[in-house]
Parts: C-alpha cells; structure tokens; sequence
C-alpha cells in the first residue's frame, strides 16, 4: 500500500550531478505503486484534517462490510466514489476541501507514482 510521510516534506531532491533522492523516490522503487506526501513543509493541523479525509474517502472505496476485508482484486488507484475521479486519485482531490487552506496546504499534498 502507498506509504504516507507525516509533517515531513515528501518532494524529491535533485543536485547537480547526482541522481534524484528521497521518500518519494526510495519508496517506488522499493515498489511501492504510489505514494503520498507533501511538495513543502505544511501546516500539521490542516496536515491532520487533509488525512483523515482522505482515508475516510478511500478506505471504503477498498474495504466491503460485506466480505470483511479487502475486496479481491482491489487495487491502489481502483475506481470509486470520492469526487474528482476514481480511487486514490479522486480521493485525494476531494480531501484537498478540508484544509483551512486549500490552495495552500491542499496543493501542497500530491500523489507520487501511478496508482493501479
């Protein structure tokens, strides 16, 4: 599952003459297919409020009541509800909405990776 770096910036580093480093970068090719962090340093109480709307827009988009678990086959980035899309994706930029500043901090989170 994508792996989420709490109140630390998540954007990749890049030097002169050396290879991009960082979480982001350390984590997909770890093989993880994305990864959620933030491009700056943000604030931690909109951090909190973008995260557990963006879990509780996605997490039942993978889980069913029903089976009481992970539903076979579901996927990272698998279709849903959650407003702009489908799966992590869309869910992420519907909980952009619950920042106090949502073209500040909201933009600031991004999504690394390709969801599948």
């Amino acid at each position: 599952p994508p792996a989420q770096s709490r109140r630390r910036s998540a954007r990749a580093c890049d030097e002169p003459n050396h290879e991009l480093f960082g979480l982001p970068i350390d984590l997909l090719l770890g093989g993880a297919p994305a990864a959620v962090g933030a491009l700056w340093d943000v604030l931690g109480g909109d951090l909190e409020r973008l995260a557990l709307a963006l879990l509780q827009r996605w997490l039942p988009l993978r889980f069913s009541a029903a089976s009481g678990g992970l539903r076979s086959g579901a996927s990272v980035g698998e279709a849903g509800g959650g407003g702009g899309g489908g799966g992590l994706l869309g869910a992420l930029a519907a909980a952009r909405h619950a920042c106090e500043l949502p073209y500040l901090t909201g933009a600031a989170v991004v999504c690394y990776g390709v969801p599948t």
